[in-house]
């Protein structure tokens, strides 16, 4: 009887010790909020800090260290803000002095023309984030504000005060949230084509000068036939001169007997021109045929434009099969669009609907958050998970609005949208990231890419954001899903890695036409950095950093070579103010070409030469050949000797006119010949191969405000 007094005694004690024991409560030091991109005012950052210290306070789960031992710390540290201490490794350190077991940083980045600001609480002696949350705002102190409120919920583990199992996700009568579905996506899978070389040129056999011309052969006929053969032979690199060459020897019918092969090489030419125009026009479309998921009717013009005058060609099959497959995609893509429209439609009903009924007493706390829960997974997938605000934040009643935060942010939500997910629903996946993606960041992109995956295209943009944040190229493929359905912000951060060259080759024509798509379908951010890519060449501050930066490291890169990029390693890794033995001397192994500027030089001094010279002479000797045909032409004799002219002066004035046109004609061929030498010289001086020294460089750092300068002197 005593030993079962005793038992129960402990029971009892037990139950006792686990009601009232205080419950934990975390020692925080509240870092400064750290803004990445520089780009939101000083004073609203530090009034943010002050509302998100006395927030955490008040949830009475935090104690704060006081911010005068912050600065003693941070003074003894030797450092002039908290602002130097991003990384986590000095974080920790810093809240180690401060006898902390827990920091909580907080940070602000903009991307996309979105704001992001994410918290996370860190704890010391895991040395890993134990909690943390991430909401947008519109880069307003208000935004800011209302995002913290948000995040709070999170991190703060408010708790449920009634019997979770009311608080099931139920059917509510006389409450259908969400019937439009968005689930059917349009592929953009777009089978790629096999676009191999299709034979763009027309075969066309050289002509052969001939051995034997017969005395019955008009002159004039022979002038113009020789003409022809000149140009027949450059006829590869200009077949219209070609053609018109043998177009005015066809329309001399004078003793012509080369009229029939005129016609012949007329028709070869203008075939050969043909299929040269359409060889140009198939490659820009195959250039820009994998665009067509992001352009489809500008890339299906392109494959029209190629059918024209393409009969015969195996051309025409290709584009007809291209232009089906990109027509399939357009009408799936608009048939998307309209069921997006009545969507959103639905959206706003369900709003409205839910702001007038969630006041009432009719319906108790589980099914409002029945409610809530129903509107989350039908349209969080889509418009993210602060898309709940739009109707909490509509509530006349500020009470009842926090009140149902907290019955839908807790730990419930999360288990529960865990294992929709496990169950193959996609929405619930996105919804599930979303909460986990400070804490867990490695399992919240594996859900965001299932959901990106299985037609979840927010998913798609947080992925990506994800993914570009680690520096990794996989963000351009996530973006590019989201783009090709026709999402807004995927189509902005598609422009500005593209702009940037990140993940793919830098193409500024492609990003701005990817801005002024995303502008169109109303994202306003990117209507401003379509308007400053024309008119300044960058669409920001931040895209011009960064190529600017890549642009001069890659100069770093190639005049200090492997030693100096370890040496820049070594600055990077110093402490701020410590750069003694900053200076070193790099012996560099240089190749150089002792010829190469003789060699352009000679180049260039032939072409001028050839051309100057060549087509000045050619045009001489054209108008002396033109007088004197004009001077023996029947019609001109006849007047010369009605004229009273003597015939053996007429004769020797057009033997002056011929004499003349074959002197400029001589001089022509030497300039060209001339020129033509110097410009081989020239090629083969600049061809030689490089010669190898070493040579000296003296290479030093020093800082500057926001980094450090480079400097390198050379020895000779």
């Amino acid at each position: 009887m005593r030993m079962r007094t005793f038992f129960l005694f402990c029971i009892v004690l037990f139950v006792a010790n686990g009601l009232f024991a205080e419950e934990k409560k975390y020692k925080v030091a509240v870092m400064e909020i750290e803004d990445r991109n520089a780009s939101l005012d000083i004073a609203m950052l530090e009034n943010a800090l002050e509302y998100l210290r006395g927030e955490l306070a008040a949830t009475n789960k935090f104690v704060l260290i006081s911010k005068d031992r912050q600065r003693q710390i941070i003074k003894e540290q030797k450092k002039e803000s908290w602002k130097e201490c991003y990384d986590q490794n000095c974080r920790i350190q810093l809240g180690q002095a401060l006898s902390a077991d827990s920091v909580l940083h907080t940070s602000i980045n903009l991307f996309g023309g979105v704001y992001t600001v994410t918290v996370e609480l860190v704890d010391l002696a895991k040395e890993a984030t134990v909690k943390g949350a991430k909401a947008k705002f519109d880069g307003t102190d208000k935004g800011l504000m209302q995002a913290f409120d948000k995040i709070l919920l999170q991190i703060a583990d408010r708790p449920v005060t009634f019997d979770p199992g009311t608080m099931q996700t139920k059917e509510v009568k006389g409450m259908e949230i969400g019937t439009v579905s968005l689930s059917a996506l349009p592929s953009v899978k777009v089978e790629s084509a096999s676009l191999g070389d299709v034979e763009s040129k027309t075969k066309i056999a050289d002509i052969a000068f001939p051995d034997i011309i017969s005395n019955d052969v008009d002159p004039d006929v022979l002038v113009l036939y020789d003409k022809a053969l000149k140009a027949d032979k450059k006829g590869k690199e200009n077949p219209d001169m070609a053609v018109l060459a043998w177009t005015q020897l066809k329309m001399y019918s004078k003793g012509n007997p080369y009229i029939k092969q005129a016609d012949q090489r007329i028709a070869e030419w203008k075939e050969f021109s043909r299929m040269n125009e359409l060889g140009q026009r198939y490659k820009k479309a195959v250039a820009m045929d994998p665009y067509g998921k992001f352009f489809p009717d500008k890339v299906i013009a392109i494959w029209r434009n190629l059918m024209k005058d393409a009969g015969g060609t195996a051309y025409v099959e290709t584009a007809t099969k291209r232009i089906a497959v990109w027509n399939d995609f357009t009408a799936k893509v608009k048939a998307y669009k309209e069921k997006q429209d009545a969507f959103s439609q639905q959206h706003g009903k369900d709003i409205d609907k839910l702001v007038k009924v969630l006041p009432l007493d009719l319906f108790n706390e589980g099914q409002k958050r029945s409610m809530l829960i129903r509107y989350l997974e039908a349209y969080a997938p889509f418009y993210g998970i602060e898309d709940i605000d739009m109707v909490l934040d509509r509530l006349p009643d500020r009470n009842l609005s926090k009140r149902l935060r907290e019955l839908v942010f807790n730990e419930l939500l999360t288990k529960e949208m865990y294992q929709k997910c496990e169950g193959g629903d996609a929405g619930a996946c996105y919804i599930s990231a979303s909460l986990k993606e400070v804490e867990s960041p490695k399992e919240a992109l594996n859900l965001f890419v299932n959901a990106c995956k299985n037609g979840v295209v927010n998913a798609c943009i947080k992925a990506g954001t994800t993914r570009y944040e680690e520096g990794s190229t996989e963000a351009v493929e996530y973006f590019s899903i989201a783009c090709s359905w026709e999402s807004p912000q995927g189509c902005n951060s598609l422009a500005f890695l593209t702009e940037i060259g990140f993940g793919v080759e830098r193409f500024k024509d492609l990003a701005t036409s990817l801005y002024k798509k995303s502008c169109q379908m109303g994202n306003q951010p990117s209507c401003l950095m379509y308007n400053n890519i024309e008119s300044t060449g960058y669409s920001s501050d931040q895209a011009a950093a960064i190529i600017e930066k890549r642009a001069m490291q890659k100069k770093v890169d190639d005049a200090l070579g492997t030693e100096g990029n370890d040496l820049a390693r070594e600055v990077e890794s110093r402490k701020k103010g410590d750069f003694q033995k900053t200076t070193r001397t790099v012996k560099v192994e240089e190749t150089y070409r002792p010829y190469l500027w003789t060699g352009i030089g000679l180049i260039i001094g032939g072409v001028a030469v050839a051309v100057g010279g060549g087509v000045a002479f050619y045009y001489l000797a054209d108008d002396e050949y033109s007088t004197y045909e004009r001077w023996m032409s029947d019609a001109a004799i006849m007047s010369g000797i009605n004229g009273g002219t003597p015939q053996d002066v007429y004769i020797a004035k057009a033997r002056k006119a011929w004499d003349n046109a074959q002197m400029y004609e001589a001089l022509e061929y030497s300039f060209i010949g001339v020129g033509g030498a110097a410009v081989v010289t020239g090629i083969v001086l600049a061809a030689l191969p490089p010669e190898k020294r070493e040579i000296v460089k003296e290479v030093s750092f020093a800082p500057i405000p926001g980094g450090f300068m480079v400097a390198a002197g050379f020895e000779f």
